[in-house]
C-alpha cells in the first residue's frame, strides 16, 4: 500500500491510481456535476475555492475530492443542452444547480433523458 502512487502531477507517470478509469472518456459523453443536496453544494463551493486558490489542492483532495467525484455522472452530450460549465475556468464539467435538480435528475432513476431533442445520429 505504501508503494502505490495514488496521485501524480507528472504526465510521464501514467500509472497513478487516480488516472485509472473503468470507463474510457469519450467525446460522446460529458461529465455532469449534480448538486443534489447541501453537501454537494459545499463540495462544489470548495472545488471553486480550489480553482481560485482560496484553498490548496492538497486540502481539497484530502477533504472534498471524493465527495465531489461522487456527484459527477457521465451523460451523453446530446442530453446536456441547456447545462452550463461549473465555472468559466472548467469547461469540461457541466453542472445541474440545486435549484434545477428536479428538472434534470430523478433520485431513483438518475439523469432525465426524455427531453425534447433534435434528431441525433450516433456513428
Amino acid at each position: 500500500m505504501k508503494a502505490l502512487t495514488y496521485d501524480s502531477n507528472d504526465p510521464k507517470r501514467d500509472h497513478a491510481v487516480s488516472s485509472f478509469r473503468i470507463i474510457e472518456e469519450s467525446d460522446l459523453y460529458r461529465p455532469v456535476f449534480v448538486e443534489l443536496n447541501e453537501n454537494a453544494t459545499l463540495v462544489r463551493e470548495k472545488y471553486l475555492d480550489k480553482i481560485t486558490a482560496d484553498i490548496s489542492r492538497e486540502e481539497f483532495d484530502r477533504n472534498y475530492k471524493m465527495d465531489f467525484q461522487q456527484h459527477i455522472i457521465s451523460v451523453p452530450h446530446y442530453y446536456t443542452d441547456g447545462l452550463f460549465p461549473i465555472n468559466e475556468f472548467e469547461e469540461q464539467i457541466l453542472v445541474v444547480p440545486a435549484n434545477e435538480t428536479d428538472e434534470w435528475y430523478h433520485q431513483e432513476t438518475g439523469f432525465i433523458r426524455d427531453r425534447e431533442t433534435d434528431s441525433v445520429m450516433i456513428l
